[in-house]
């Protein structure tokens, strides 16, 4: 049997760019959990997460270039769209919290 990645992929239009679809994985995979270092605040977990999850995202630069998924660019966005994307992230994390409830 192959390994390969079951994850679905999410299409999500951000309000703020009309046809600005992002693609997301619904979930991470496991060797990414260990980067969500207990040190770094909510929000650049947020962050981290969100790094992972986005697969592919329409911006680029002026020559073109795809613009990298960093805390950076991701600053860059209006609220509405972060807060859109935040939210995925959210739903894809909530493994974590029903984990914390069963102990």
């Amino acid at each position: 049997m192959k390994l390969i990645d079951p994850r679905k992929i999410l299409k999500i239009e951000l309000p703020s760019f009309k046809g600005g679809n992002v693609e997301m994985y619904d979930s991470l995979l496991t060797y990414e959990l260990e980067s969500l270092d207990s040190s770094l605040s909510e929000y650049d977990k947020g962050i981290k997460v969100l790094q992972f999850l986005v697969k592919s995202w329409p911006f680029t630069d002026e020559t073109d270039t795809p613009l990298p998924i960093n805390k950076e660019n991701l600053g860059k966005l209006p609220v509405p769209d972060f807060t859109l994307l935040m939210n995925t992230v959210t739903k894809s994390m909530t493994f974590l919290e029903e984990k914390k409830t069963k102990k």
